[in-house]
């Protein structure tokens, strides 16, 4: 109900005592301030049973509605009467503020529904230009590519012929298996690739790795030779 406010409250007589069990008809109102006189809202409900210790419940806003635009986020300050007396009646409690937060919650999804209702029975004839030629572009858009012959089956094609080439390089002799031999091959202590480096060290005059110093064999021999001429 987004009109409507559970409420319970406890009834008592003007000397404080609680209120004797039985049915009691009571006037309702809701105020800005606590002491005010003037009301945003009021209401009177007829024959509520009032229970030992003077507690009943009700719910407000059956007879006279109460809209969510009574709480404005401030505290509204509810006050309780007996009804039909002769002259102004006396409140039987305090006032006790209310927020009126449900009421706003329920007043929102009310408006929130009606707007769903509105968009979805909505012809599109009836919405923005605007967004019916987007709409129409977008919709082109989609059945291009979504389409027997159109781009998503072709990506989907050529995904699926990928999957099969690689499946094929990189089985048990796949040409990625045998590229990882031959690599092993060159690279070994006593592959391709090291004989390559002596080769060409050799062909620039240098030294081959793990070879010996030539430098140092020659300058031995030349001090072999000078030995020999002083000797003479």
């Amino acid at each position: 109900m987004a009109h409507a406010l559970e409420f319970h409250g406890r009834l008592c007589r003007a000397d404080h005592p609680p209120a004797r069990p039985g049915l009691y008809d009571l006037r309702f109102g809701l105020h800005a301030r606590p002491d005010d006189h003037a009301t945003l809202w009021e209401d009177e409900i007829d024959a509520i049973p009032v229970a030992a210790g003077g507690f009943y419940h009700v719910v407000l806003g059956r007879g006279n509605a109460l809209e969510a635009d009574v709480f404005d986020g401030s505290p509204r300050f509810l006050s309780v009467r007996l009804a039909r007396l002769p002259g102004p009646a006396e409140e039987v409690a305090d006032r006790v503020p209310l927020l009126g937060l449900v009421l706003r919650l329920a007043d929102a999804l009310v408006h929130v529904e009606a707007r769903i209702a509105a968009l979805e029975a909505a012809p599109v004839s009836s919405r923005d230009p605007t967004s019916r030629l987007r709409t129409r572009r977008l919709r082109r858009r989609l059945s291009t590519i979504s389409g027997v012959d159109g781009s998503l089956a072709a990506l989907a094609d050529r995904l699926t012929t990928i999957e099969a080439r690689i499946a094929r390089l990189d089985g048990e002799r796949g040409r990625v298996v045998r590229m990882e031999d031959d690599l092993e091959d060159l690279v070994g202590p006593d592959g391709d690739v090291v004989d390559l480096d002596a080769r060409l060290c050799r062909l620039e005059g240098l030294t081959p790795p793990g070879a010996p110093d030539r430098l140092a064999v020659l300058e031995r021999r030349f001090g072999e030779l000078e030995g020999r001429l002083k000797r003479r």
